[in-house]
């Protein structure tokens, strides 16, 4: 192997082992505006997108025994890796291969676990970890403030009550 290629596959294998997930793509015909616009968005969240040869690629996912083959690369690959909440990055893939259809996910890797594209897919419905903490609080306040609303109705019953009998 060439010095260049040896030192695109260690960056690779440095960049998987030091995220915390990624994610496998293909795509084609994206133009540079539409991968600057995905970058923007996907930076945001804390995650990079880098475009790998498949070669490359295979090497260092064989090295770290995730399975996958030169037939599954179509067109152009890049990795999307992240430190961050993987649901937001997930999500941020989806939505830009909804809106353009040049982008496809084809599986990925979430703390230490595989994923199939089905897999991602589901993920990338699901709400982010902010918005589960929304609405868990607010299944936690919902009745307190029921209860709040039912004291105060009392309240001002009972002062009506006294200012008819004054």
């Amino acid at each position: 192997m060439r010095k260049e290629k040896s030192y695109l596959l260690d960056e690779i294998k440095e960049k998987i082992e030091s995220s915390k997930s990624f994610i496998l793509t293909s795509y084609m015909n994206v133009t540079p505006e539409e991968s600057w616009r995905l970058r923007e968005n996907l930076s945001k969240n804390s995650a990079e997108m880098e475009v790998v040869k498949k070669r490359i690629l295979l090497k260092a996912l064989k090295g770290f025994g995730i399975d996958c083959e030169l037939p599954e690369l179509t067109g152009h690959v890049a990795v999307v890796f992240t430190n961050e909440d993987p649901t937001e990055t997930i999500k941020t893939v989806y939505e830009f291969s909804k809106t353009s259809e040049k982008l496809k996910v084809i599986k990925g890797q979430i703390e230490g676990k595989k994923m199939a594209e089905e897999e991602l897919n589901f993920l990338s419905t699901l709400p982010s970890l902010p918005e589960l903490r929304a609405q868990f609080v607010g299944l936690i306040q919902a009745p307190m403030a029921n209860l709040l609303s039912v004291f105060e109705s009392f309240l001002e019953k009972t002062d009506s009550v006294k200012e008819e009998k004054n």
